[in-house]
Formats: C-alpha cells, sequence, structure tokens
C-alpha cells in the first residue's frame, strides 16, 4: 500500500498565498490576493476564499468585513481587525495635540476602524485607563454647533495635564500684541470657556503649582496699586532684569538732562558707582519655532556620538536638559519640547522608545521623560 503524498502544486500555492497576505499593506479581497499571485496558470477567486476560509479557521488569517461601496466581499489580512484598529486609534491619540472627537479620530485612522466601532473602544481604553474621556466642548452656537460641541472627546492624558496645557496656553499668548503678563482676571476670563468645568479654587491651585514647578512667573510690579486686589501679573517666562534696569536708566538720564547733564557722563557716574563695568551674561540663543526640530535633531546626534553610542539610545531627560541650558527653559517644557519630537517622530527622523525597567532611574528623570498612553517614552533612537 502507497503512502499518499501532498499535492506539490498545492503546496506552492498555499505559500505563495501566504506570502502575499503578509506583504498586504491592508485587507485584501480574494480577487485581490489573486492578482497577487504568481504564476501564468492560476486557480478562479472561489478556490483562493476557500483556501483563505481554512487559514481563517486554522488562525493564520483573520476575516474583515466587506468595504463600503458596491463590492460586498470579504477581506482578509494577518492582523485581526479588532486589534489593528484598537493599535491605530492608540496611535492617533498619542500624537493629538488635544482631546479629540471620536468623529476626528476616524478621520485620522481611516479605514483603520469603522466610525460605529470606534466609540466602543474609545470607551474601553477610557475603563482600562489607557485613555482619559473629557466633558464636551461648551456650544459656542446653536444647531450643528451646538451638536459639534455635544460631542465627548478622548486624549491620551488626563484632565490634570490637559488643565496646565490650557493654562500655559493662555499665559504663553499673553496680553495685546506685545503678548505682556495677566492678571489672574485676565487668566479666569480666558479659561471660562476650554476650562468651563474646573472651579476658582482648582485654578487658583493649578496657577500656584505652575508657579512653585517655575513652569509660570510673576511680572514685577512697581506700581502704587501694588497691594491691591489682583495688582499680581503672570507670564511663561521670567522677567527681564536687562529690560527693566535699562528703563531705570532711561528716566535717570532724563532726570539729568534737565539738568544738562549728557547720557554719557551718567553712563559713566553710573559705571563708576558700580566699581566698573559689570561683566554681561552672554546672550542665550533662541531659536524661532521653525528651528527649534532641527536644533533637537543635532542635540540628539550630539549626544549619541559623543555618550550613547554604545546603544544608540538616547535618553529623552537628557536631550530636554540640553535644549534648556541652550535655548532655555520656554524651549524645553513638555507642551514645547514634546511636540516638536513627535513631529519628528511623525516624520520619520525619530523613534521613541518606551523604559521598561526603571531600576536606578530618578524621579526627575522620569518626569523630564515623555508621558505616554500607558508607558513613558524615555529613549531617542535613530529611525533606520
Amino acid at each position: 500500500m502507497t503512502t499518499p503524498t501532498a499535492n506539490p502544486a498545492a503546496s506552492d500555492l498555499l505559500a505563495s498565498l501566504r506570502e502575499a497576505l503578509q506583504a498586504a499593506e491592508g485587507p485584501q479581497t480574494a480577487a485581490q490576493i489573486l492578482k497577487a499571485l504568481p504564476g501564468p496558470k492560476k486557480p478562479k477567486a472561489p478556490a483562493i476564499e476557500q483556501l483563505l476560509e481554512t487559514e481563517v479557521a486554522e488562525g493564520r488569517a483573520f476575516r474583515w468585513e466587506p468595504s463600503k461601496g458596491k463590492a460586498k466581499a470579504f477581506r482578509f489580512w494577518t492582523k485581526d481587525p479588532a486589534a489593528h484598529s484598537r493599535e491605530a486609534l492608540r496611535a492617533a491619540l498619542a500624537v493629538a495635540n488635544e482631546p479629540v472627537t471620536a468623529e476626528q479620530l476616524h478621520k485620522t485612522i481611516g479605514k483603520a476602524a469603522s466610525g460605529e466601532a470606534i466609540g466602543g473602544i474609545l470607551e474601553e481604553e477610557v475603563a482600562e485607563g489607557r485613555a482619559f474621556r473629557f466633558e464636551p466642548t461648551p456650544p459656542k452656537g446653536k444647531g450643528k454647533a451646538k451638536a459639534k460641541g455635544e460631542q465627548r472627546r478622548y486624549w491620551g492624558h488626563n484632565q490634570d495635564y490637559f488643565d496646565r496645557r490650557v493654562m500655559l496656553g493662555v499665559l504663553e499668548k499673553g496680553k495685546g500684541p506685545a503678548k505682556g503678563p495677566l492678571s489672574w482676571a485676565d487668566v479666569a476670563k480666558a479659561l471660562k470657556g476650554p476650562l468651563a468645568g474646573s472651579s476658582e479654587d482648582r485654578l487658583n491651585e493649578l496657577l500656584f503649582d505652575l508657579l512653585e514647578k517655575g513652569e509660570v512667573h510673576k511680572a514685577l510690579n512697581f506700581g502704587a496699586n501694588k497691594k491691591k486686589p489682583d495688582a499680581d501679573r503672570y507670564m511663561t517666562r521670567p522677567p527681564d532684569l536687562v529690560a527693566h534696569v535699562g528703563e531705570a536708566i532711561g528716566e535717570i538720564r532724563k532726570k539729568f538732562a534737565v539738568a544738562g547733564v549728557a547720557a554719557e557722563a551718567v553712563d559713566r557716574a553710573a559705571l563708576a558707582f558700580l566699581g566698573g563695568a559689570a561683566p554681561q551674561a552672554p546672550a542665550v540663543a533662541r531659536p524661532a519655532p521653525d528651528d527649534l526640530p532641527a536644533a533637537v535633531l543635532k542635540i540628539f546626534h550630539d549626544l549619541k556620538r559623543e555618550k550613547f553610542g554604545h546603544t544608540g539610545l538616547v535618553p529623552i531627560f537628557e536631550v530636554r536638559r540640553l535644549v534648556a541650558s541652550r535655548f532655555g527653559p520656554e524651549s524645553a517644557r513638555h507642551d514645547v519640547l514634546d511636540e516638536t519630537i513627535k513631529g519628528l517622530w511623525r516624520a520619520g527622523r525619530l523613534t521613541l522608545l518606551p523604559l521598561n525597567d526603571a531600576t536606578g532611574v530618578s524621579v526627575d528623570e522620569m518626569n523630564d521623560a515623555m508621558p505616554g498612553l500607558n508607558e513613558v517614552w524615555f529613549y531617542l533612537e535613530s529611525r533606520s
């Protein structure tokens, strides 16, 4: 009695089918996979679909719902539809600059998930602590504007992080074209819309916490109303003492000019009083926003070459500290530097890697890394 042998042609066909599925950039119908198979003699689409269904039954492939349109054929791929949708959604949330609605996420990830499925996945992510739900944006009008405003929003960061970002954004914008410091009344008014659900006590607590951490500064107050309520003014940059001293010297020059004393003579007298010219601190070259990505890339490559060539992994806290020392603390803030690094990641220039083992890592180093959805992005690596 002879032992039956496998059909070589069938084995080759199955191997080619699996290769086509593996190489596919998205779910494919049987007809699409048939076109990708090699050789002049190919089976009909129904035979291919039968093989694909066998692959699904044996766990080597997954069946996807038909795409929208006239064609109603099932699609097949090596990735699980639910897992792929969740992965795409997490990636979109991780790079979002602010809380977004399910509708906005659907536009971002396209065909990776249906609009109906996104809402359910988001709520599951919230329940598992991987995403955070935000109240709808307060409606600004009637009809469509109101309906859009009533949608829930989601993000990879919590409410506290969002509140801080919003308050820092208001203070960064400042008052008028000169971006002057804001009073507490100005700040509270600007936050009525985006942080409508926060109490005044909560906003006060947030402001003082930002002051303690050096992310917000009080402007110098020389006025007679110093003791009046709401006399303090706030901003995200420290007071420029050089500018204030320059203004004071200007007033001194005016005073002596009335008595006929030239400005040069006043300057010489001031220097003599101070015991000679005070050494000037070197000016810090602060890059324009468009230059910051290039500056960050240079810092990354310098650190990789000089300190981390053995692994190729550059800690984000090292990058943040160098950015702060070269370009000022404003450029190293999370809302500035983190978005710059994400932009380089999106552009394919850098890869973000999480911290898997926190042994030997200090609290400050963790704080200077980048928060993610359910991990801390701790290293940067060159994109190969």
